[in-house]
């Protein structure tokens, strides 16, 4: 996605009349096309399309929606993400889009999972892997990469835990928690080792608890905080989500104005959209001839199914919601 990687970040600045959206500002390394869109959006749309109609049920949400996908798409958390984009991106067929997910490693966790119901959690070929009820929330790690192999073992009371071990990163003596740099937090308990990648914007800090535990997380500053489990609101052009994990839950920030769109808050939600004013709020894909439309960012848009080498757009593809079909 070499386009939207380099677009800046945008000041929305201007008076402009009632039922309007104000006039895109001119700046370098943003591109717009004749109807206002970024000019990055025609070819994620494409993309969204195809991943859409290729998906399972399997899949996570915002694979399985082309509009989903769009809106999802500025979202890049951890470089994990960006390495996906840009293969969907380069995927012509359906067999490129099912390569480039199988290549993400949840996919892996999620195929164990539901080859083994009931399990909660499992060393894989030394992968560490927990089952979730919802595919999307299934995790993997691959220990190797942590020095390391996947095991277990008992902490006080008896309780079995499974996870990476790994001396080289948590040699004895190590600290429970600790910054290894500004975007990796690095836990050490109970025998097991865990490092996160920090999402994008947000830096390593290891502070003290009123219980005097000293923790390590990700955080994105004092004034970017969550305001309560699920809330999302705009700082400017930032999106700020609470994701609801954890006992405080996790801060996402996404730069709309980066990939040249606007923060918009509506009721208690909020999103990036293509502009203040919207003709649609995340209605199902649907049908119009050899059209798939559907929302993305608050606007009605469409692709020609033949045009991604598909016959036909069906309208019960995916139960409710249409898809391009073979």
């Amino acid at each position: 996605m070499k386009a939207a990687g380099r677009i800046w970040a945008l000041a929305l600045v201007g008076i402009y009349a009632c039922g309007s959206d104000p006039p895109q500002p001119k700046r370098a390394g943003i591109a717009f096309d004749a109807d206002g869109t970024p000019n990055w959006l025609p070819a994620v749309e494409k993309a969204c399309a195809r991943v859409a109609s290729c998906s399972t049920a399997q899949w996570a949400p915002e694979l399985r929606s082309p509009g989903a996908c769009v809106d999802f798409w500025p979202k890049a958390v951890r470089s994990t993400d960006e390495a996906l984009r840009t293969c969907l991106l380069s995927a012509r067929a359906c067999v490129d889009v099912e390569t480039c997910i199988r290549a993400q490693k949840p996919v892996k966790a999620v195929d164990y999972c539901a080859g083994h119901a009931g399990v909660f959690s499992a060393c894989v070929d030394d992968a560490f892997v927990t089952c979730a009820e919802k595919p999307e929330d299934t995790t993997y790690v691959d220990c190797k990469i942590l020095g390391g192999t996947c095991g277990e073992g008992h902490v006080s009371g008896g309780l079995l835990v499974r996870g990476c071990t790994s001396p080289k990163l948590c040699p004895a003596n190590a600290p429970e928690a600790r910054c290894e740099s500004d975007r990796e937090v690095v836990n050490c308990r109970d025998g097991l080792a865990e490092r996160i990648e920090c999402p994008m914007g947000s830096r390593c800090e290891v502070r003290s608890e009123g219980s005097g535990e000293r923790v390590a997380r990700c955080t994105f500053g004092e004034a970017l905080r969550c305001r309560g489990l699920d809330a999302a609101y705009c700082n400017r052009d930032a999106l700020v989500e609470c994701l609801g994990r954890g006992s405080d839950g996790e801060v996402r920030i996404t730069d709309c104005g980066k990939a040249g769109l606007r923060c918009v808050e509506h009721g208690k939600a909020a999103s990036c959209r293509l502009g203040v004013q919207n003709d649609c709020d995340g209605e199902a894909a649907r049908c119009d001839g050899d059209l798939l439309t559907f929302c993305a960012g608050g606007r009605k848009r469409a692709v020609s199914c033949r045009s991604l080498g598909f016959p036909r757009c069906d309208p019960s593809a995916h139960g409710l919601e249409a898809a391009c079909s073979p």
